[in-house]
Order: C-alpha cells, then structure tokens, then sequence
C-alpha cells in the first residue's frame, strides 16, 4: 500500500493571490516612494542652484565692476506691450495689483492674451474662445508657484534709474503677451544689438520679448512690503530673509497707505528680475553659462531664478545706491524658506 506524501508540490490558488497582492502592495509602497523621492531631490536642486547662482552673481558683479552693462537683459518679469504708448507709469509710484488695464503693465502671467489671439485668428484654435480666466489657467505663468501674490509693480524714478544703472543695468526684457514671435513683432531700437534672436518669450510660452532701455516711468517687479503669511498679514519674509527687519507697530491692513508707511520705514525697495537665457550675467564667459531653470515646477510656469537688487536710502541729501541684494527661486523663495521646505521634521502643520 503506497503512503501519501506529507508535502504537497506548489501553491493553492489562494496562496498565490496572497503572494501577488503582497508583490503589489510593495510596488506600489516603492512607487510613491520613488515619487517622493524625486520631488525631495528637485527640492535640494533648487537650493543648490539658489546658493550657486548668488555665489557665481556675486563673484561676476565683482570681476566686472565698473563695466556698464553687465547685468543687462534681464527678465522684466514684466507684460507690455510694444508701441502702445502707454505701458510707462508716473515715476516714484506703484501698481500693486498686478494687472494690466488700459494698456497699462502687469506681471508676467504667461501668454494668456496670445492663446485668445490664437482662437480668434483664422483657421486657429477650435472650439469656443477661451475667456481671460480660462486662458490664463491654460498659460499658468507666475499664477501657480506663488509668485504673483509676492511682487507688485513700481515705476522707476530718475534716482532708481541712476542707481540700477550704477549697478550694471541699462536695459532690460520686456514680454509681449499680445503678439507672436519677437523676431517677427518686436524689432529692435536703432543701433540696439540683437538678443537671443527671437522668441520664445520668457520661456514656458512662444509670445515675444523685446529689449526696453531701463528709463524714468518704466516698469519693474518689486517685492511686496506686505503679504498673507500663515493666516495673517505680516511684512514679507523675503525682507526679513535678505536682512532687512520692520519693527514698527502697523495695522497690516494691506492697505496701499500701510504698503507705503512699511516701505518707508524699511528705506530700501527689492526690484526683482528674471535670469533667463539673454541676461548678459549668462551669456558672458564670466557668468553662469545658461540659465538654470527649477524642475518642480512645470514648464507652462515661469521657471527662471530671480535675481534681487536693492535700491536702499536716497532723501534728506544721502544718495541712493544699488546692490545685488539675494536670488530668488521662480517662486519667490529665498534659501532660508526653500530650506524650510526640503526639510520635513520643520514643516508646519
């Protein structure tokens, strides 16, 4: 008589399902991890590159001190349009809401006025035309990285021209989000040298770019005195970060009349510009090479670093002057927020 054997060869169904639904759980266990994983490693990257672009600024400011146009073409960050006649604003004054009305300056938001243009134009586009809103959440621009709620506008006075000029800007880029390529919409001034030989705009879109010569009423991105920092109005960290404290009591109503009184007792004003591929900063030997651009954002996002100059003094006979105060990532962050938020055990609730 044959005994049975005590051990059976293989797996019952039952068996294996455990196994693979085991296997499953585990990948995807690792996928999110890996997912995680990357947003950690671009997040270090971005500090890495705030640091290195501030140290190599920083070195090229000097080697180059005294020559005129070495911070150059910069990044406006700034919506006008060409020829309108109408995209200057009195000097020594703001626009804090940053939008364009009336032909007049907003920051950049990506090209939002070319997509319109684009459904409206002849055998373009499909379908009902976007509103506004809608185009402008197609062309994310600065709306999604934080940026827009941290920069208003402000017109250059005669002594922030002479200053920023004294720190090596004369002329700078402007975006043109009603038009096309810049080759075909935007020529040059006269005896004006040629910049990265057209489009695209500041780089997430194909709308123009144009060099505008830095002038009293031009228009330029500047840091917001005041903003909404954990559930109440405060003055803006980046102040704080680039080592400029407000200590005096306000009602921080987020009025323009205690924007005014705070960017008066703090005496300096930030005016921030884009680090894209034309700025002189990376062109020159001496500079950065290219410009880097932040991989947690994605490409429908401007995604150049920012470069901040403060425009510190002026009155009572003392002279104004000029100074690459810091750089910013394409969200408005400085090293000390961005190192807030690569590092998880101090992340607020």
């Amino acid at each position: 008589m044959k005994q049975k054997n005590q051990y059976r060869n293989g797996f019952t169904l039952l068996e294996l399902l455990i196994v693979i639904a085991i296997i499953a759980f585990v990948a995807v266990i690792g996928m999110r991890s890996y997912g995680n994983l990357k947003e950690i490693q671009a997040k270090k990257m971005n500090l890495s590159n705030i640091k290195r672009i501030q140290h190599t600024l920083a070195t090229y400011n000097e080697a180059r001190e005294g020559v005129t146009d070495r911070f150059n073409y910069f990044d406006s960050l700034i919506d006008a349009q060409q020829g309108s006649g109408a995209w200057k604003g009195t000097p020594g004054t703001y626009q804090w809401e940053n939008t364009a009305v009336a032909g007049q300056p907003g920051i950049y938001d990506g090209s939002w006025k070319f997509r319109i243009a684009l459904y409206n134009a002849a055998g373009q586009g499909s379908g009902a035309v976007p509103s506004e809103e809608e185009a402008k959440i197609q062309n994310k621009g600065t709306r999604n990285t934080g940026l827009l709620s941290q920069l208003g506008i402000y017109f250059l006075s005669t002594n922030d021209c002479a200053s920023l000029q004294e720190a090596g800007i004369y002329r700078y880029m402007l975006h043109n989000p009603s038009t096309g390529q810049s080759s075909a919409y935007c020529p040059l001034k006269q005896g004006e040298v040629a910049v990265g030989g057209g489009g695209p705009g500041f780089r997430p879109d194909m709308s123009a770019y144009y060099p505008a010569y830095i002038e009293p009423g031009s228009p330029v991105a500047v840091v917001q005195p005041l903003s909404n920092a954990r559930g109440g109005a405060s003055v803006n960290t980046i102040y704080k970060d680039l080592g400029y404290t407000y200590t005096g009591t306000n009602t921080f109503a987020m009025t323009d009349s205690d924007r005014a009184s705070v960017l008066s007792a703090l005496n300096v004003k930030f005016i921030c510009f884009g680090v894209g591929q034309c700025a002189e900063c990376v062109r020159n030997q001496l500079g950065l090479g290219e410009a880097p651009i932040n991989s947690v954002y994605d490409k429908t996002n401007y995604r150049n670093y920012i470069a901040v100059f403060a425009i510190y003094g002026g009155g009572q006979g003392v002279k104004q002057t000029c100074h690459l105060a810091g750089v910013l990532d394409c969200s408005g962050k400085t090293y000390r927020a961005a190192e807030y938020d690569v590092n998880w055990t101090t992340q607020a609730n």
